[in-house]
Order: structure tokens, then C-alpha cells, then sequence
């Protein structure tokens, strides 16, 4: 049976997603916010996310959620190198540059390979974290469409 997975960022909606979350999933990700300048924070940001980011904010949803086996919690330190991050231009997002979204190359112009290593890529990183798991659903039998 494959595994299900949902994206959610921590904070607001605590009772609902607890509620909820092990009828819907198998698999939940739960990821801290990294803080870019120019992308959540800074004076050319559209919004400021450096009152959601704190380790200790995230670690408390954590810590209330901990009953939920199907929570997948991937913290800055996890994430970091081990998520090949696009913009809407197809250009690889160091993840942490000084703090700074600095876009490389587009990896329609580059290529892959060039994309993955500019973006200080790592395999063992993706590896750790989790990052290779089966997409494959399994048919639900009780759907009526």
C-alpha cells in the first residue's frame, strides 16, 4: 500500500487537523518556515513571516501533535539541501544563501545536473530525511464515481 502524503505549515487550525488527519492521510509533512530575505521578511518582502518561524513554535505543535503517528516533521536543518526549490522561472533557490533568495540558472538552460549542484544539492541529505518513499495510491473500492 502506498503512502499518502499532505503538505502543512504549523500553527492555526491545531483541532481540526488533529481531528481529521488520521482518517486522511498516512502521511503527514509538517515543515517549518525558513525565513528569506526578500522572500517573508525584509523591506521588499510582500509578507512578514518572522513572527511564525520560531523553533520554539514549531517544536510545541510538535510536541501537541506527538499522538499522531502519521506526523512527518521536517525542521530548516532537515530540509536544508535536501529539496531542489524552483521559481517560477524554472531556476534553482539555494535554500540558505545568507539568508537570501538568490536565484541560480534555470534548469531549463542548464540542465539538471547543473541545477542540482548549484543548489548545493545533497543526495545523502534527501536520502535522511525521507525523501525517496512509493507515490503509488491505493484504489478505494467505496468511491461511487
Amino acid at each position: 500500500m502506498g503512502s499518502k502524503r499532505s503538505r502543512h505549515s504549523g500553527g492555526r487550525g491545531d483541532s481540526y487537523s488533529r481531528a481529521h488527519s488520521q482518517k486522511l492521510i498516512n502521511s503527514s509533512q509538517v515543515f517549518q518556515v525558513l525565513l528569506l530575505d526578500g522572500e517573508n521578511f525584509g523591506p521588499e518582502a510582500i509578507r512578514d513571516a518572522r513572527e511564525v518561524v520560531i523553533k520554539e513554535q514549531f517544536q510545541a505543535f510538535l510536541k501537541r501533535h506527538e499522538e499522531q503517528a502519521c506526523l512527518v516533521p521536517e525542521d530548516n536543518d532537515a530540509m536544508e539541501n535536501s529539496y531542489l526549490l524552483l521559481d517560477e522561472y524554472m531556476r534553482s533557490v539555494p535554500q540558505l544563501q545568507s539568508g537570501k533568495k538568490v536565484p541560480g540558472e534555470s534548469i531549463l538552460k542548464v540542465g539538471v545536473d547543473a541545477a542540482l549542484n548549484e543548489a548545493g544539492w545533497e543526495t545523502e541529505a534527501f536520502v535522511e530525511r525521507g525523501g525517496i518513499f512509493e507515490w503509488e495510491r491505493s484504489r478505494e473500492e467505496d468511491m461511487s464515481w
